[in-house]
């Protein structure tokens, strides 16, 4: 495993009072006789599929990110912001042993309200085989679900590793933790290959929010990727102690908007409330 991905931990103070510690891990001294993964191959040596006319995100922009840096998406390479087992996330997700999180590095939203902009905008580059590699390594944890954040900018690269883990029958869920808009196109050669989906759900119909974070048609994009999430993975489907296996699992972060706005949001929560799982928080931070 490369030595090169950062490592941190996280105190999360809830609404109520409650707080959980995320923890990233230093080296585990019984790891160090966990047999190298030798079969992993290098799905691609040179750049990913689309990064040349980049469609990966609802913009569409056409940006060629294998001869430039795209200003909020970057280059074509894959980059970890930090890895490690997480216990912050809903009780469905983190259960008993905590969710194996990766955080990618690069996002096409400017959202006021992101708390980390720095792991956001930067990272270390990896290979494939080393994202593969945190995968199993995080398996080896224990971790109910391995999940990606900020996956966004990075399809080309993922699909093909997601699809190598599927061939392997890789048996910890894969769980895709979004800002809840993707491009359609992508979004859809994800099927078969994520068993979780947890979008945000950020923002109402013309949100001045949505409009600083750089998409004023967010809650059009959303609704449409969340109804994709739902034809891909069904209805939620629950293991030992209620810990998700499957579905889909809306998070909704309650920013200081309109009233319409609101009515808007709950009014699709409501339509779904059935068929996946609801999370609302009131912690939202506007740290423009």
């Amino acid at each position: 495993m490369s030595s090169k991905i950062p490592q941190q931990s996280d105190i999360i103070i809830h609404p109520d009072g409650s707080v959980s510690l995320s923890f990233l891990w230093k080296e585990d001294p019984q790891l160090k006789d966990k047999p190298v993964i030798s079969d992993i191959p290098i799905i691609f040596e040179n750049g990913g599929s689309g990064y040349d006319e980049c469609e990966m995100c609802p913009k569409l922009c056409g940006f060629n990110r294998l001869k430039g840096v795209h200003p909020r998406c970057g280059d074509d390479q894959l980059r970890v912001s930090t890895w490690g087992v997480t216990m912050g996330d809903e009780a469905s997700i983190r259960g008993t042993h905590g969710s194996g999180a990766i955080m990618l590095a690069g996002c096409p939203l400017s959202c006021p309200s992101c708390h980390n902009p720095e792991m956001v905008q930067t990272g270390f580059v990896i290979n494939d085989k080393e994202f593969v590699e945190i995968c199993y390594e995080l398996e080896s944890k224990f971790v109910h679900n391995i999940q990606i954040l900020s996956p966004t900018v990075h399809m080309g690269r993922l699909i093909p590793i997601l699809k190598y883990l599927k061939k392997k029958k890789f048996k910890t869920p894969i769980l895709f933790k979004s800002s809840g808009i993707e491009s359609m196109d992508y979004l859809k050669k994800l099927r078969g290959l994520v068993d979780i989906y947890l979008p945000d759900f950020k923002y109402g119909p013309c949100s001045s929010f949505a409009k600083r974070s750089g998409f004023s048609d967010y809650f059009e994009l959303a609704q449409e990727n969340i109804l994709e999430m739902l034809d891909q993975v069904g209805e939620t489907r629950y293991g030992k102690d209620k810990i998700l296996l499957s579905g889909v699992l809306i998070r909704h972060v309650m920013a200081p908007i309109a009233e319409v706005e609101r009515r808007a949001i709950y009014h699709f929560l409501d339509f779904l409330q059935d068929r996946c799982e609801i999370s609302k928080m009131d912690n939202f931070v506007n740290l423009e």
